[in-house]
């Protein structure tokens, strides 16, 4: 859905703004203290990213008008703040026409939908969508397991309410009055079809994520005084990007001073170099020479505290045509904002991910494996993995992996990976097909035999029988069977 209409009222400086329409590209004009950051400020708490960050609170409501809004509030009469109307795209229309039928969502003269959603400060966020009661009615009992001649004296039903009532008050019901009865009463609880698709549209909202210019990564960051930060819970946003650059490298600020990890932590950050290398090109269009470059080093005597004790983190920015790098903070402005942006916004995608298989109709190999993170390869367990990579790199038996996991990771790829980087030189280099491809050309009794066979094939058949139940639930269209 895309947000086509704002109207924030009561916030701040702002007493009304009106209803304005929004675009793919909404630029707001006005003199300082004009209100345009209150505008961003109230919409983000429609939906934010930072689940702390969307209440509205008694100081934020305008100085001049609180004492009188405060002796509504006493009475449980919260004022409003936003008003925000939404035009339903193609894939919303088609999700609310899977569950409550064709006619479900009223279409305007242009063929379009909408829902509004409001939020003031009792906290609650309110969906409005105008729908066709009747015709979702039709569409469950139209598609229930009711004969046409069962079907006949209910039609007369205008809204799902009146068929909710109709069904209940049938003391001749069968079976399939009775499956229809139950179905409607736990798809809409309060009888209101409008209420249940609010709801539904409530879930497909857009997270907002609202990036503030003085947002802004700082070019050096000493290990030691984001600790004392942190433990005096007085972290900068600049601190909170600095450790979301981390999580991006599978690491934290603790880790850095972990001299055993220094070397893993700099393959993982080179990684994230080239990632946001790439992004920089692809939007700065100003510059296409420059890449980003990452350091941590000991702090040196000579430099302003807190660079000079410790251990202290660098960001620099390569420029290749003039061959030389600069910290990240003596870039422009608009830069400095721009990449701190990117490092934020690829964490929120991460977490986005993450947050996806928290729904309940994804399976996680962490399901399975029993840990608080795990890879595919960890359905393997680190016993089969291990003879796997040592028959695909042909290791001989004073290189080859143990029997048990001797690393720090507790994720098979990850430890593999630490073990394989001190090889000597002259073995293959370690990637992720190699096992397969050797499991795959393994006669089948051979590979029955291997370690820790039988468990995987335990844990892989559990998955795929999940699998198989997901697929044939009732709120999936069809069952296909999956084996393994």
């Amino acid at each position: 859905m895309k947000l086509t209409t704002l109207r924030v009222e009561n916030f701040k400086c702002v007493d009304d703004s009106t209803p304005f329409e929004t675009d793919q590209i909404t630029c707001l004009l006005g003199k300082n203290e004009a209100g345009k950051s209150a505008l961003l400020e109230a919409l983000y708490k429609l939906n934010p990213f930072e689940d702390d960050k969307g209440d509205f609170e008694l100081e934020e409501f305008p100085r001049r008008r609180v004492s009188t809004y405060r002796e509504r509030k006493d009475q449980k009469e919260h004022a409003n703040v936003l008003t925000t109307t939404w035009t339903l795209e193609a894939a919303d229309r088609e999700a609310v026409t899977a569950l409550y039928g064709p006619e479900a969502l009223h279409v305007d003269d242009k063929g379009r939908s909408f829902v509004v959603f409001t939020k003031g400060y009792d906290n609650v966020l309110k969906p409005s969508v105008v729908v066709d009661d009747a015709g979702v009615a039709r569409h469950y009992l139209e598609t229930s397991r009711l004969s046409p001649d069962e079907q006949a004296p209910l039609r007369e039903a205008a809204s799902i309410r009146e068929l909710i009532q109709a069904l209940d008050q049938d003391t001749k019901r069968g079976p399939n009055h009775q499956t229809l009865l139950a179905t409607l009463q736990k798809t809409f609880p309060s009888g209101d079809a409008a209420t249940a698709i609010g709801l539904f549209l409530k879930e497909r909202l857009p997270v907002f994520l609202y990036f503030r210019e003085y947002d802004k990564l700082p070019g050096r960051v000493s290990l030691q005084d984001y600790k004392n930060r942190k433990a005096k819970n007085t972290l900068e946003k600049g601190h909170k990007i600095f450790a979301a650059l981390l999580e991006l490298a599978n690491s934290s600020p603790e880790d850095i001073e972990v001299i055993e990890k220094l070397e893993r932590l700099t393959m993982e950050l080179e990684a994230v170099q080239a990632r946001l290398s790439d992004e920089i090109f692809e939007y700065w269009s100003q510059n296409k020479h420059l890449s980003v470059k990452f350091s941590c080093d000991q702090g040196r005597d000579k430099e302003p505290p807190p660079f000079n004790a410790g251990m202290v983190f660098t960001t620099r920015i390569w420029n290749d045509r003039h061959r030389a790098s600069v910290l990240l903070d003596q870039r422009s402005s608009g830069f400095l904002w721009f990449f701190s942006f990117l490092v934020w916004f690829s964490q929120v995608e991460e977490l986005e991910r993450s947050h996806l298989l928290d729904g309940g109709r994804l399976l996680k190999t962490t399901d399975f494996t029993r840990k608080p993170e795990s890879d595919i390869e960890d359905m393997l367990g680190w016993p089969l993995y291990a003879a796997l990579v040592n028959g695909a790199l042909g290791l001989p038996s004073h290189l080859a992996l143990p029997a048990t996991n001797p690393g720090t990771h507790t994720r098979v790829v990850k430890a593999v990976e630490e073990i394989l980087c001190t090889l000597p030189p002259g073995f293959p280099e370690f990637d992720h097909y190699q096992p397969v491809g050797y499991l795959h050309a393994l006669p089948e009794d051979q590979a029955q035999k291997l370690p820790g066979f039988a468990e995987a094939a335990d844990l892989f058949e559990a998955l795929f029988r999940r699998l198989n139940e997901l697929i044939a639930s009732p709120d999936s269209p069809s069952a296909v069977a999956a084996s393994g």
